[in-house]
């Protein structure tokens, strides 16, 4: 059948003038609006999200703990084997791997420390070994003592740009006071602490006065370590001075930290003690560094002749200020790894 040109034409002009007509409607829409920025979490809303995110650890809830990582996150266990976990996957399969040997463990919450992308915190690291213990160097796994463990560890986090989820953690846990609770290692470490229940004490940066002399006072304590000016050191000191150094048996005065401060410069003249982030919340001044120094003197209080040994550790440190001065000292660092280091075979 023949179409007239004058069909045609109208035809043409339809569908032209529709899809003129289209996009002038399209035309005539307005523009989508910009996507929402995306919300930035509080200090006070991090606190409250990392307290979710602990107790997600705690009942293993492990879809709802994955979300605090981010996609490309990595997690450390310092200064331990393996010492890290790369990727939100990972980070979920070394948890729950965990759990064959301490299936009840549980960290308890009781200092919380935040200064924007920065969080901190004290926690009670408790758990009844009934599982069989990862293989040891000689590719043996230990059986299950049934024994429990109970102290304190130290964690740190880095929040990405929302803090809603963390970029970069650390734990700092000291397997060989773990082991000695366990009867796996015959040096003396503290008593097995067990859970309270009770809810932490939370401290946010204000960035006052306050919190810049503590970090002023902080910066003048390790110059005067790396001198080892003790005399300074000392000064810096409170009367009621606790020092906790988890690897330690017991807690120290003012007067047995300032001896155990003069036999680690007799044990190692060279110690370096190099801080790598410190940051203030309130009274409290967090640091995270390193131990270098070589062991060219007997370690008398833990019992050890010289090695000769150089050893290198992670430790992070938290002070608590009163009136200018350190009231208690947290050190958190593995003992393990240092005693591994010390007592390695001299190399030719």
């Amino acid at each position: 059948m023949r179409v007239s040109s004058a069909v045609r034409r109208g035809v043409v002009l339809g569908l032209l003038g529709g899809g003129m007509m289209a996009m002038s409607a399209a035309c005539s829409e307005p523009a989508p609006p910009p996507p929402a920025a995306p919300v930035v979490k509080t200090s006070a809303e991090r606190v409250a999200r990392y307290q979710e995110c602990w107790k997600a650890f705690n009942d293993k809830a492990w879809d709802q703990f994955q979300t605090c990582y981010t996609e490309n996150a990595v997690s450390e266990t310092v200064d331990s084997v393996p010492a890290s976990a790369s990727g939100r996957a990972a980070i979920i399969e070394s948890g729950k791997a965990g759990l064959t040997s301490f299936p009840d463990r549980r960290g308890e919450l009781k200092l919380v420390l935040a200064n924007g992308d920065n969080i901190a915190a004290v926690a009670l690291w408790t758990a009844t070994n009934t599982g069989d213990l990862p293989p040891g160097p000689d590719g043996k796994a230990a059986p299950a003592t049934g024994k429990a463990i109970g102290f304190p560890i130290a964690h740190t986090g880095a929040w990405n740009a929302t803090g809603d989820a963390v970029v970069h953690d650390a734990v700092y846990l000291d397997q060989r006071t773990m082991m000695a609770q366990l009867g796996l290692d015959t040096n003396p470490a503290r008593p097995v602490e067990k859970a309270t229940g009770s809810a932490p004490a939370i401290v946010i940066a204000k960035g006052d006065d306050i919190e810049k002399a503590n970090l002023a006072t902080t910066q003048s304590m390790f110059a005067a370590l790396n001198k080892h000016d003790v005399k300074a050191l000392e000064g810096y000191m409170a009367d009621d001075y606790k020092g906790i150094s988890v690897p330690e048996p017991k807690d120290t005065d003012k007067k047995e930290s300032v001896a155990g401060t003069r036999e680690m410069f007799a044990g190692f003249p060279d110690v370096k003690i190099t801080p790598v982030t410190t940051w203030a919340a309130g009274d409290y001044v967090v640091v995270a560094g390193t131990f270098e120094g070589t062991n060219t003197g007997d370690l008398a209080m833990m019992k050890l002749k010289k090695t000769g040994n150089k050893v290198s550790d992670r430790f992070l440190e938290i002070f608590k200020f009163s009136g200018g001065k350190v009231q208690e000292d947290w050190l958190f660092y593995n003992g393990a790894a240092m005693m591994n280091q010390l007592m390695a075979p001299a190399k030719k």
